[in-house]
């Protein structure tokens, strides 16, 4: 059953888009994300995958992965405090 998406996680998806990986690994990643929202594990090997520095990579790649990182960064920050935040209204 699909989730109602949060504005992080629609970002995250435009994110990936842009991300240097196959076609079949972002599909698997917005997928879950779609399907099932984020989690801390999809979060953190999205992360793993994009600070692994394939041999040979070019220095703008590297740099082009290094803002990716950033952003990633940013967005599950947020993500989690916007989450964060949900479950203390509850209270």
């Amino acid at each position: 059953m699909a989730v109602h998406n949060t504005p992080e996680e629609r970002k995250l998806i435009q994110l990936i888009g842009q991300m240097p990986f196959s076609a079949e690994q972002k599909k698997s990643w917005t997928d879950t994300i779609r399907e099932h929202g984020l989690n801390e594990e999809l979060a953190e090997e999205m992360r793993q995958k994009l600070v692994e520095i394939p041999e040979g990579e070019d220095e703008p790649a590297k740099a082009r992965r290094a803002r990716l990182a950033i952003e990633l960064t940013r967005l599950v920050k947020q993500w989690r405090l916007s989450q964060q935040s949900r479950h203390f209204n509850k209270r």
